[in-house]
């Protein structure tokens, strides 16, 4: 192991650990990335008389002693969530040599991690192998993809919607998932939005482009059926969002189970149910969990992309409106409307529900987006 690279992974998990953040400890590609040699495919390792392949045992050995070493050194910080072995493969079939190498390398690792870090690699855009997550020890999936403004990789009404972007692609996860394969929780471990690879679009990193990005992104990818929120790779602003996210799900435990995703049927999402909402502009998604008799909601104005307010120069209408939540049982509920950028309650009410869906008219007029909890009162 490179020692300066070392002693800087040293200093990166101690400001970690001060801050409270989680780190996916990746190893990036092979173990060139600190070792001075390596067996993949390359010209250097051709010219010092290799074989390479994922199947080689030199080359699963490489892997072994640099687990060993990152375990022994990093495995005590309470900062590391995961060991990620690789950023960016491709697709990965299922049987296949690399399959059958992060079969050997995953119990390996989890033999010798006496803390039981999760384990991990990721792939690059718009490459998802399910059935490689769901037959190999990986215990978290991590998934990439960005908005290209000027690549045609996804259709329009996505690209151009940012909220409808990370939803559409979230819900996909979890539809295409294996059937009868036990679900691994999802990390979307980059997202941004380019022009073209690795070229920024400038309208949408700052000031008014990244609003229009970012905060949907987040809540988007929180009441997606994945409950995640992708991770910025550009590092646009977007501390507002993220302590008004906060202060909304505070308390929610989102992962003792029993949440099931909804939206309005503009999403076609396949992973969740459908809720109902008028006006046509009002786009809603939900979580609810009937156990708790709670749900949670967010609803956007559907005009309120930044295709529509930069490129078409729009800026949306306000409606009044309603929106239907999933059912739920009879009793008396708590109702508190929410500033999605501020994290405060803007508007609280007590309702007596009979059961079934609760009809809930948003407190003003909506240009932009709300938020909403409903649970019942003890």
């Amino acid at each position: 192991i490179n020692q300066w690279a070392a002693a800087q992974l040293d200093r990166i998990l101690q400001a970690a650990e001060a801050h409270g953040i989680a780190v996916q400890l990746c190893s990036h590609g092979d173990v060139y990335w600190t070792w001075d040699a390596t067996v993949i495919d390359s010209d250097y390792a051709t010219a010092n008389g290799y074989r390479t392949g994922w199947l080689d045992p030199r080359r699963l050995g490489y892997w072994q002693r640099n687990y060993r070493y990152r375990v022994a050194r990093w495995g005590y910080s309470t900062s590391v969530l995961a060991w990620e072995v690789w950023n960016e493969h491709g697709l990965i079939d299922v049987p296949s040599d690399l399959q059958r190498f992060y079969q050997s390398l995953g119990a390996f690792v989890k033999a010798l991690d006496p803390h039981r870090h999760l384990f991990t690699t990721s792939q690059w855009s718009q490459a998802y192998s399910p059935a490689f997550w769901a037959t190999t020890p990986t215990d978290v999936v991590n998934y990439h993809d960005y908005i290209t403004t000027r690549l045609d990789r996804h259709a329009p009404e996505i690209a151009g919607d940012a909220a409808a972007f990370v939803y559409t692609l979230a819900d996909g996860l979890v539809a295409d998932w294996p059937t009868g394969m036990m679900r691994r929780p999802f990390v979307w471990g980059e997202m941004g939005t380019l022009e073209r690879w690795d070229v920024d679009d400038p309208r949408l990193i700052s000031g008014r482009g990244a609003a229009l990005t970012r905060h949907p992104f987040l809540w988007a990818g929180l009441f997606s059926a994945a409950m995640t929120s992708p991770i910025d790779w550009q590092a646009a602003p977007k501390a507002d969002t993220t302590q008004a996210l906060k202060a909304f799900f505070a308390g929610e435990h989102l992962s003792q189970g029993g949440w099931m995703p909804f939206a309005t049927a503009d999403l076609q999402a396949r992973a969740s149910g459908l809720v109902t909402a008028s006006p046509a502009e009002a786009r809603v998604m939900a979580l609810a969990n009937v156990d708790r008799a709670r749900v949670l909601a967010w609803v956007q104005h559907r005009d309120n992309t930044w295709s529509r307010v930069i490129d078409g120069r729009r800026t949306p209408r306000p409606i009044s409106g309603w929106l239907m939540t999933p059912p739920l049982p009879a009793g008396r509920y708590a109702v508190e409307w929410w500033n999605t950028r501020t994290g405060r309650i803007d508007a609280r009410a007590t309702r007596t529900h009979t059961g079934g869906a609760m009809r809930l008219s948003w407190p003003a007029p909506l240009s932009t987006d709300i938020a909403v909890k409903v649970g019942r009162l003890p």
